[in-house]
């Protein structure tokens, strides 16, 4: 039995075309200083965002520290209040 009568004729495959990413174009030997210890650390130069922070540690804290500190600041804020609204009572009481 020949093929050749009843074989499929199927295109090449064709190779998909992949747009290239932008690549960080940085010198090998620049670095980073961490926000948080001060640690210098080398840049990436891979795809995807820069590296912010030295470490996870690094990052973990900065991220704690600033949810700390959002956190006083909302407690000043409602203990300030707290402390008008006092004087204000004081000031309407007649303690004579």
């Amino acid at each position: 039995m020949s093929d050749s009568g009843n074989s499929v004729n199927l295109p090449n495959r064709v190779r998909q075309v992949h747009r290239v990413r932008p690549v960080n174009r940085v010198p090998v030997d620049s670095s980073r200083e961490c926000p948080v210890c001060g640690e210098s650390f080398p840049v990436s130069t891979g795809p995807g965002r820069p590296q912010v922070y030295c470490s996870t540690k690094c990052r973990w804290r900065a991220g704690h520290e600033a949810d700390t500190r959002a956190r006083h600041k909302l407690m000043a804020e409602r203990n300030r209040e707290s402390f008008e609204d006092l004087l204000a009572w004081v000031e309407r009481q007649q303690f004579n």
